[in-house]
């Protein structure tokens, strides 16, 4: 094997090397991500009350399918919150009757599911831009931090308010 045969196998090794330690940064990075979005959406829970629900001990999350943050809001499944246990179910699997709030993807944010769910009294969160136009929680980033803005209008119609805690942290209130 010839010196230049050996130096180019070598670069290619160094170059595969640092394309693998790249990417497992942006996945460790997007990962942390979607843990932080999903501890925002679970505190969501702790600082809103929803006026039209009936007395249960569950409060039941649903999630679009195709969502980012699916697996780790799956893992706050069971967990209490206000005294209540928290369950999460895809959207597509249950009635949007049980559903008491509900993360959001791209694909149902911008349709009908979004009004049909505020119409229900359903808590509707996504990181769609401009989703408060229509929707009740966005998360948005602004540098390298996740916010969020509330459109508290909607929230009231539909028999859902926040605590004025969470309020005073949101970067915009509609």
């Amino acid at each position: 094997m010839s010196l230049l045969s050996l130096a180019l196998r070598f670069a290619l090794a160094g170059i595969a090397a640092i394309s693998l330690a790249f990417t497992a940064h942006a996945q460790s990075a997007d990962d942390r991500d979607n843990q932080i979005r999903a501890a925002m959406v679970f505190n969501f829970v702790r600082y809103a009350e929803w006026h039209t629900l009936k007395p249960t001990n569950s409060l039941v999350l649903c999630v679009s399918e195709d969502a980012r943050i699916l697996d780790e809001l799956r893992a706050l499944s069971n967990r209490e919150v206000n005294g209540k246990t928290l369950t999460v179910h895809l959207l597509s699997g249950v009635s949007e009757e049980d559903c008491h709030l509900a993360y959001l993807s791209e694909t149902h944010a911008l349709d009908e599911k979004a009004f049909s769910l505020f119409q229900r009294g359903v808590l509707t969160i996504s990181s769609v831009p401009d989703f408060t136009s229509h929707g009740m929680i966005e998360l948005v980033t602004i540098g390298r931090q996740t916010r969020f803005s509330i459109n508290n209008s909607i929230a009231n119609e539909a028999g859902v308010s926040f605590s004025s805690r969470l309020l005073r942290l949101a970067v915009t209130v509609r």
